[in-house]
């Protein structure tokens, strides 16, 4: 080294370029064009079923419906809905009719639960609602079991007008949803 001089540094090394996603590269193999198109046109099916789906669904299942603007409270009160059915039951005299459940997730509300649900039944209970006497109401009724020990599961949907079709089309829905899991266990084997 000559007294006085810069030491030599080591300079810096190119940049390594990286290997971009569909080209070759360190231990990738090419990207075939013929793959590629293939797995685009499958997608595009895939997206088209999709597509196809999700409009069947909304065909049976209907649409999540939010309360409209200046709906009355009451149509959304859960607990005043449960006491004015189950006083309603009672008075209407349907021995061991009992609401389980109501379902204000969306509009309307539903009543859920068990001892009522004929065709009949509404008439004989309307006079006993109170504040509900002069509403709208879709009821959907149920049989569990048969014989003596058939119980019957009803959902009824309180509004302040009759809905269109696809309100009743997603009441439909939810009330068959909320049968499903309402259902009693089929009896099966016992444990030993």
């Amino acid at each position: 080294m000559v007294p006085g001089a810069a030491a030599p540094s080591a300079a810096p090394s190119p940049p390594q370029a990286a290997a971009q996603p569909g080209q070759p590269g360190e231990g990738r193999p090419p990207v075939d064009p013929v793959v590629v198109t293939t797995l685009e046109a499958k997608v595009q099916d895939l997206e088209r079923q999709l597509a196809i789906e999700k409009q069947l669904r909304v065909g049976v299942e209907g649409v999540r419906v939010e309360p409209p603007k200046n709906l009355p409270k009451r149509f959304r009160d859960e607990k005043q809905l449960l006491d004015t059915f189950n006083s309603a039951l009672k008075s209407a005299g349907f021995a061991g009719a009992e609401v389980e459940n109501i379902d204000c997730t969306e509009h309307p509300c539903i009543v859920f639960g068990h001892g009522f649900g004929e065709s009949t039944d509404m008439a004989r209970l309307k006079p006993f609602l109170g504040d509900y006497q002069k509403d709208e109401f879709s009821i959907i009724g149920y049989v569990n079991g048969e014989g003596p020990t058939a119980k019957r599961f009803f959902g009824v949907a309180v509004m302040p007008d009759e809905g269109d079709d696809s309100l009743g089309r997603r009441i439909n829905h939810r009330v068959s949803q909320m049968y499903e899991v309402s259902k009693p266990a089929r009896p099966g084997p016992q444990p030993r």
